[in-house]
């Protein structure tokens, strides 16, 4: 029997349910509880830290960028950086 589902964009109800599954997906696949995102209190209000990535102009890229060794999660963000000036601090 196949059951039906919906994919439906993150809401701020789905923090709690969502931080469950995630710790025991994290223990089902031996993550330690220590030292990785098990711990991490942000794992607790996932909506809530994306919002404001995006509210910070965060925005979502397809892959990751160069080598960060950010691989264990497939959401990548990156923020552009606009640079106003440069300041010389040597005297001539």
């Amino acid at each position: 029997m196949q059951s039906e589902f919906s994919i439906r964009p993150l809401r701020s109800l789905d923090n709690k349910p969502l931080a469950v599954v995630l710790r025991e997906v994290l223990i089902e696949f031996g993550v330690p509880k220590v030292g990785t995102a098990y711990a991490d209190p942000v794992l607790d209000m996932m909506f809530d830290a994306y919002k404001r990535y995006k509210k910070n102009g965060f925005s979502y890229v397809s892959a990751p960028m160069e080598n960060t060794g950010h691989y264990s999660c497939p959401v990548w963000m990156t923020k552009s950086l606009v640079f106003i000036g440069f300041i010389s601090f040597w005297s001539n």
